[in-house]
């Protein structure tokens, strides 16, 4: 699928292996504030992008030619955040050392913690893990077609229910999922939950 204008256009396709590192680079860009952002180039690298891309149900990029611009990744291995920190936890704690003086970094750890541990049957589907688009190509369109390719890659998988979490205090970013059909459901800890029935979105590739 293409995006944007003959001179800046672009490809949706799977994301591959090779992409991660510029995929991490991104994420570290646009998402400075992420607790896996402030982990580290190399933890992204390393551990969390391939260990994710291995738990996907759909994680796409869109492409310009000379680059990955943009990604998202969607996920229904409720476990995969948990396992995650089981298996590593002594090699995020090393990725971690720089900041551990810090005690922004402690409040972002403590509130990641209390996230993993919320329970609430309506978190069932597949979540948009993340989602993120380089600065220079932001407003042209790249996420909302991620994230519909996306989301029909999840209805042709057979998956009813995709859900996202994203911070109260930026409301562009929940006016971007109303826009896409999202719906509000729950606020917890600073964030809103919104959910999509994903039978509802139509094919997009």
């Amino acid at each position: 699928m293409g995006v944007g204008g003959s001179q800046h256009a672009t490809a949706i396709r799977d994301v591959a292996a090779g992409d991660i590192p510029q995929i991490a680079a991104i994420h570290r860009a646009e998402l400075p504030d992420d607790l896996c952002a402030l982990l580290g180039q190399k933890f992204l690298e390393r551990i969390f992008y391939p260990e994710l891309l291995r738990n996907s149900d759909a994680a796409l990029c869109a492409d310009d030619g000379a680059g990955v611009v943009g990604f998202v990744f969607f996920s229904s291995n409720e476990q995969f955040l948990r396992n995650l920190v089981m298996r590593y936890s002594h090699r995020i704690l090393w990725y971690g050392l720089p900041n551990l003086r810090k005690p922004w970094f402690w409040r972002y750890a403590v509130e990641a913690v209390m996230l993993l541990a919320v329970k609430d049957d309506r978190l069932r589907g597949s979540e948009l893990v993340y989602i993120a688009v380089s600065r220079a190509r932001q407003h042209a369109g790249i996420g909302s077609s991620l994230t519909r390719v996306g989301l029909a890659e999840l209805r042709q998988r057979g998956i009813g229910r995709c859900w996202v979490k994203t911070l109260a205090s930026t409301p562009l970013n929940v006016e971007f999922y109303e826009k896409l059909g999202f719906r509000q459901f729950k606020s917890h800890l600073g964030r809103v939950y919104l959910s999509l029935d994903v039978a509802t979105v139509s094919d997009s590739r």
